[in-house]
């Protein structure tokens, strides 16, 4: 996917909602795994910021689809 996709693009677009919920995952798996490699602490600090927003995407994504 690699582009921002809205809600209201799922929607009005007929994209699937399992498309976008599959992308999310797989983004938290590419930052979990990016964070095993062994990070300085200021890498470390941000990888675990953008995984946090990947993990409150999803949240979201539950919340609007359940």
């Amino acid at each position: 996917m690699n582009e921002f996709v809205s809600v209201l693009d799922i929607l009005e677009n007929g994209l699937s909602e399992r498309r976008v919920r599959d992308e999310v995952v797989d983004m938290d798996i590419a930052v979990k795994r990016y964070m095993d490699t062994g990070l300085t602490p200021d890498e470390m600090a941000v990888a675990q910021r953008v995984r946090n927003a990947v993990q409150a995407a999803e949240h979201a994504l539950e919340k609007m689809f359940s």
